[in-house]
């Protein structure tokens, strides 16, 4: 099952995600406290933080139509509220996760635009920061009951059958 092979890719990338926000982050806040100029590298970060953030959810949304966790929800849509597990998983993370995403795209597109480096720093940086506590809440992470592991591990062969990974 292509669910169980792209899974790995998922948790994977989300590293990738929050460590190019929290460059965005520090370069945004560095900007701004110090009164620099904007530079080629302040457009890469966030250019990289959103692009990277953009590939997360195309992965994110093909996982989530794919997902043996929301298929029920496709036949019952009272299944998003028969437990937080539930919840969480087919309401909360995917649509969080647009909020935080969609706001990280609008703010570098608005912080890019701006004449003033002291105003696109402080698009940025507020910015960032909101879009990131975003994404931090919305991630399961392994403390919750139901939360994922940090890696996953890559799945190389899967029971179609079954969706279970075989294990020689």
């Amino acid at each position: 099952m292509e669910y169980l092979r792209l899974l790995p890719y998922h948790s994977l990338t989300r590293w990738i995600v929050l460590l190019s926000a929290f460059w965005a982050l520090a370069q945004a806040w560095h900007g701004l406290l110090c009164r620099r100029k904007w530079t080629r590298s302040d457009t890469r970060a966030g250019l990289t933080f959103t692009t990277v953030a953009n590939l997360q959810f195309l992965l994110g949304l093909f996982l989530y139509v794919s997902s043996p966790h929301i298929k029920p929800l496709f036949g019952d849509p009272a299944y998003a509220f028969s437990s937080y597990m539930a919840f969480f998983l087919t309401a909360y993370h995917p649509s969080m996760m647009f909020l935080a995403i969609g706001f990280a795209q609008a703010v570098y597109s608005v912080a890019k635009r701006v004449e003033d480096d002291r105003k696109k720093f402080r698009w940025a940086a507020y910015g960032y920061s909101l879009a990131i506590v975003l994404m931090i809440a919305a991630i399961p992470w392994p403390s919750y009951s139901f939360g994922r592991p940090f890696f996953r591990p890559f799945v190389s062969d899967v029971d179609q059958r079954t969706s279970v990974p075989l294990h020689h």
